[in-house]
């Protein structure tokens, strides 16, 4: 009773909104005056986190942890990101081409948002091979010279997909003394019996019209978590987005990188959209991939054969009497 005549008493003290709180209200107001309806779904999610941004800027200053704004950057940055993606991939599949384009006029933003972690990623290990060159002839610099003894492999998908990608290459990994670490981005955890680090996802796309959709990737959560641990080397079992990150991170810290072939790919894609110029754009994004790493492997001897006519090197997988030994691409391509 005492509680409820508090709640009724007039003038009595009503709790103060913090700064996020009268942004968020502001902002919803907004939109019903200029749209007549209120946020739509991703928009209230990315209303949301500003506000919990402006929330916790008060409170990390009290609490002086140097990663809060690192995190609560990235939650807005990735959730902006998939707003942005989401409505270009929907104006796609509504045959509106030039609305499409429009969408991703919004990336700048998030561009801008995201340069300087980019740019200090890069900095960081723009020289670190010299460096740790360096680092051996001083014995108190012994601890900057390697990275660990673990293999980040990264993959999208579920364990179906993987049953005939992954545990060859943790085989392969393995048989050269080193600890292959499963990176995944999915709702649950996976059963694998194998370390692992799985990312919860920012949302969900349907890159091709009633095909299996994707996860978008919390991509710098995922680029800092490979810095951190400081793998020896990146492996991007597929070709979807956290194999992408996988490659694009390994640019940024100057880590081996290593991908499994899709020589299939292009023709599966072709027949799914029923259109060969979308077979073909796959191709050339799988040629870029084979550019972009040190080692390329592949499931079997069909496979080689494929990569061999394209003029492809890569390491088969498949077991035979005699293992292939571990030779990177690129001296391969120099010694051409």
């Amino acid at each position: 009773s005492e509680l409820f005549r508090r709640l009724l008493e007039p003038g009595s003290p009503k709790p103060a909104l913090s700064i996020g709180r009268r942004v968020r209200n502001g902002v919803h107001s907004l939109f019903f005056r200029l749209k007549g309806m209120p946020p739509s779904s991703p928009e209230r999610i990315l209303i949301e986190e500003f506000g919990k941004l402006l929330d916790g800027l008060r409170e990390s200053h009290r609490d002086r942890d140097p990663q809060w704004v690192f995190r609560a950057s990235c939650r807005v940055c990735h959730q902006w990101a998939w707003i942005a993606v989401g409505q270009f991939l929907e104006r796609m599949h509504q045959g509106k081409f030039m609305e499409s384009l429009q969408t991703l006029a919004s990336l700048g933003p998030i561009s801008l948002s995201v340069i300087p972690y980019i740019a200090a990623f890069a900095a960081q290990h723009k020289d670190e091979s010299f460096l740790q060159e360096v680092a051996r002839r001083f014995e108190k610099a012994t601890g900057m010279i390697e990275k660990s003894d673990r293999v980040a492999i990264l993959a999208d998908g579920d364990e179906k997909e993987w049953e005939r990608t992954i545990p060859p290459l943790v085989e392969r990994i393995r048989s050269r003394g080193l600890i292959p670490v499963l990176v995944t981005c999915r709702e649950e955890e996976s059963v694998l019996d194998l370390n692992m680090r799985n990312f919860a996802p920012v949302g969900n796309l349907e890159i091709v019209e009633n095909g299996n959709g994707t996860v978008f990737p919390p991509f710098l959560e995922v680029v800092a978590y490979l810095e951190e641990r400081k793998f020896q080397e990146v492996v991007a079992a597929t070709p979807g987005p956290m194999g992408l990150i996988g490659i694009l991170a390994s640019l940024l810290l100057n880590t081996r990188s290593s991908a499994m072939a899709a020589p299939h790919l292009p023709e599966k894609v072709a027949r799914m959209t029923d259109d060969p110029a979308f077979g073909r754009i796959t191709g050339k994004y799988l040629e870029w991939i084979h550019d972009q790493v040190d080692r390329l492997y592949c499931l079997d001897r069909d496979e080689q054969q494929v990569l061999r006519e394209q003029e492809v090197h890569a390491i088969c997988l498949e077991p035979s009497r005699r293992q292939e030994p571990e030779t990177c691409r690129k001296e391969l391509l120099v010694a051409g």
